[in-house]
């Protein structure tokens, strides 16, 4: 009695995934993958620590999100995948990493080519 339901509620999670691909394809605009490399490119200048925060908040929230609609496409815990977890445990807010200004420099500039290269990696697929 417990199996069925389960797998109806696996089958409507991968349904679920599905529209969410679905809709992330035809209906994101692909510029916006650039917002959180823009900003990361932004923040190599000296700015008001309020920035760095707000940084923090929105590279963690674009970097899971990428991650989720990446692990919901392939099922499995492909390089985009990790990758991305990894930018959103660096960067998120709640535990935050203290590092030297020199190391969030070397820090911005290689998660904002992440993010440039995942825009160029979408655009190819969503041409295809």
């Amino acid at each position: 009695m417990y199996l069925p339901a389960f797998q109806t509620y696996v089958c409507e999670l991968d349904d679920f995934h599905r529209h969410v691909w679905g809709a992330y394809v035809t209906i994101f605009p692909r510029h916006i993958i650039l917002l959180p490399a823009v900003a990361l490119v932004i923040a190599i200048f000296p700015l008001p620590y309020g920035y760095y925060t707000l940084l923090r908040l929105v590279i963690t929230a674009f970097a899971a999100f990428f991650a989720y609609i990446e692990y919901g496409q392939h099922k499995a815990f492909t390089g985009w995948v990790f990758g991305f977890i990894c930018v959103a445990l660096l960067f998120n807010p709640l535990i935050p990493v203290h590092l030297s200004r020199s190391s969030w420099f070397i820090l911005d500039l290689i998660a904002a080519g992440a993010f440039a290269a995942y825009w160029k990696f979408f655009d190819k697929i969503s041409r295809a």
